[in-house]
């Protein structure tokens, strides 16, 4: 009976496991950039917009670069297929210079 009950409950850890895996490579990820109160620009990812957005503006959980520079407002977001390519993204988009990242936020020039 004991023997029952630990197959039973390793069973369920497995799968609530992979239940959280999946979930974890389903979830929506974006990449976002955020102009700050001196026109410096942040990008970063993240699966919810809204909330980071207000993390970087109300909250100790933004980004260290955001929280002296507050407020901030979102002027790109995108979404992304995998957390991995919005990562790569994000690098690629943090080696521009300011005038391409300009470019990219006003719609003159195609980053993705």
């Amino acid at each position: 009976m004991i023997r029952f009950i630990l197959l039973s409950l390793i069973d369920l850890l497995i799968v609530e496991t992979l239940t959280h895996i999946d979930n974890f490579m389903s979830k929506k990820w974006f990449i976002y950039i955020v102009r700050c109160k001196d026109n410096s620009l942040y990008t970063g990812i993240t699966t919810n917009i809204t909330r980071r957005v207000d993390e970087h503006n109300f909250s100790k959980k933004g980004a260290k670069y955001t929280r002296s520079r507050r407020p901030v407002l979102l002027v790109y977001s995108k979404q992304i297929e995998s957390r991995s390519a919005a990562l790569k993204l994000e690098y690629v988009f943090k080696q521009f210079d300011k005038k391409k990242k300009e470019e990219i936020i006003s719609g003159r020039h195609q980053f993705i």
